[in-house]
């Protein structure tokens, strides 16, 4: 085993930590915990003896040899860059996977540990945490980008995104501070980092960032149900993608837009647009909508088969109370008096409260008009000049 190795040290901690053992346990008879602390931190270089009794503690093998490494490394960079520019990494993945094992005990076990956070291991973020103090500025990046967060944590989002983006300062991670911006509802915010994300990626080379920054611009707009400016920028970004493998990513923006349509009375426009969303995470949610085309536009009959794939996705998804309480707010519109009842209005009281804790301000924007609408209905007219 080389003496000279920062990597040593880090890879005793992260395997210590993935055995869920302290330093007491692997150190004793080797040397005092303290000193284990120090090389864990690469603060000492130990003797080799040591690190060989350390590994041996932990009955784990250190892999450097130097073809390896540059192979694999090389299969790494190439892992991160195809993110940056949204290229398939399936099959790189695919190719680290096997070598899975070799990684994880190698200099390069941090990388590995990151690439399967993007792969969505969902244990990875757990000990990434604890590895903090022997990451390098980009790898800190990553790990910020990488941590999963639910809706309610979107200010420690956008902290940690800044934070990556200051050591990174990239196209892609920009977008991560513009998301983390939409998800708070501050949409002046993601107009404002728009003109840096584009310079970013046309001196990138960047078709895939260029193509999100518009995407991003067009959330805002549909959010906001200012029509004009949605396809403006929605336009951007499909005509960058069609006729590219791409092309299968457009579902969300078709869907979008066919809301947008939609909350503005347009229902054969939302229609064309939500028949182009393809994809099984759309089913709640695409129903949602075409069951309320069919309704509003006078067709309520045949809503019929969206609300049983609504039902049916309900029944598989028992603790979803945002979509329960959308699902009977749709039920309620076949009602043609629902406006004036009070029900209704408590209903979406209750639906506009949760979604402004679970969900980004799209979904409350969505029903802000139906309430006021409401409100006005059954003369509550305070309440609905509350709604600004």
């Amino acid at each position: 085993m080389k003496l000279k190795d920062p990597y040593a040290g880090i890879l005793l901690k992260l395997e210590r930590i993935k055995q869920n053992k302290g330093q007491k346990e692997i150190c004793f008879g080797i040397c005092v915990p303290s000193y284990l602390s120090k090389i864990e931190r690469n603060l000492v270089q130990a003797d080799k003896s040591i690190l060989a009794d350390l590994f041996k503690r932990l009955n784990i093998k250190y892999c450097f040899e130097e073809e390896f490494i540059k192979s694999a490394k090389s299969l790494i960079k190439e892992y991160f860059r195809n993110r940056l520019y949204g290229l398939d990494n399936e099959k790189i993945f695919g190719e680290l996977k096997k070598l899975n094992i070799s990684l994880s005990y190698s200099s390069l076990a941090i990388d590995w540990l990151l690439i399967q956070g993007f792969e969505n291991d969902k244990n990875v973020p757990t000990l990434l945490s604890q590895l903090e103090d022997v990451m390098t500025e980009r790898q800190l990046a990553l790990y910020y980008i990488v941590q999963p967060l639910d809706n309610r944590s979107t200010n420690k989002r956008l902290r940690l995104y800044k934070k990556a983006h200051g050591f990174l300062n990239n196209s892609c991670s920009l977008l991560y501070v513009m998301w983390a911006y939409f998800l708070l509802g501050q949409y002046d915010k993601v107009n404002e980092c728009a003109n840096q994300c584009i310079s970013l990626a046309l001196e990138e080379g960047n078709t895939w960032s260029l193509a999100k920054c518009f995407d991003m611009q067009g959330n805002v707009y549909a959010a906001l149900n200012i029509e004009p400016l949605m396809l403006q920028f929605y336009k951007r970004y499909i005509n960058l993608l069609q006729n590219t493998p791409w092309c299968k990513k457009l579902s969300g923006t078709y869907y979008n837009i066919g809301a947008t349509y939609l909350q503005n009375g347009k229902y054969e426009l939302a229609m064309k647009y939500l028949d182009k969303v393809t994809g099984a995470e759309w089913d709640f949610l695409l129903n949602h909508k075409k069951a309320l085309v069919k309704i509003r536009s006078g067709h309520s009959g045949e809503a019929k088969e969206f609300l049983e794939i609504m039902k049916k996705w309900l029944l598989n998804n028992s603790n979803a109370e945002v979509e329960q309480l959308m699902y009977e707010e749709v039920i309620m519109e076949i009602n043609k008096n629902f406006l004036s009842e009070p029900d209704f209005v408590n209903l979406l009281e209750k639906l506009t409260l949760v979604l402004k804790k679970e969900r980004h301000p799209g979904y409350y924007l969505f029903y802000r008009n139906l309430l006021k609408e409401a409100y006005c209905k059954q003369r509550k007219y305070k309440k609905a000049l509350s709604l600004k």
